[in-house]
């Protein structure tokens, strides 16, 4: 029938303009979408170049720190070295004085015996009280 026709016509006619005024829709939000990207694409490069360079620091830094750790445990060794080293050296120095003093005793012992052996005076000599 003709009413049917018409009426098929009309709804395709008015599904034609649903469906175009939805593509046109469509399109503004994709125009939109691509304006937003465009606009927020060097600022997103930018941001990607600064996280790259932030993880290259991050890395070089790693590393530097790692040097300097071996550097201060070395040091540290080093250090403990010297302290040993230090130590052994005033026990020594202590032990040479010990020796010193005991020789000097030893010497002054000696003096003062050849002194009598030989007659002379202990209080006239003159080198034996200083030692």
């Amino acid at each position: 029938s003709l009413a049917q026709l018409v009426r098929e016509a009309r709804a395709a006619r008015e599904e034609a303009t649903k469906e175009k005024t939805l593509r046109e829709q469509l399109q503004e939000v994709l125009r939109e979408v691509e304006q937003e990207v465009r606009a927020r694409y060097p600022a997103l490069m930018s941001q990607r170049e600064d996280a790259e360079r932030f993880r290259t620091t991050a890395a070089r830094l790693a590393r530097e720190n790692e040097a300097l750790l071996v550097q201060v445990r070395e040091q540290q060794a080093a250090q403990r070295s010297s302290e040993l080293r230090a130590r052994k050296a005033e026990r020594s120095e202590q032990i040479l004085e010990a020796h010193a003093r005991d020789i000097t005793k030893q010497l002054a012992v000696l003096v003062h015996e050849n002194r009598k052996l030989s007659g002379a005076s202990p209080r006239t000599s003159a080198g034996a009280s200083t030692l």
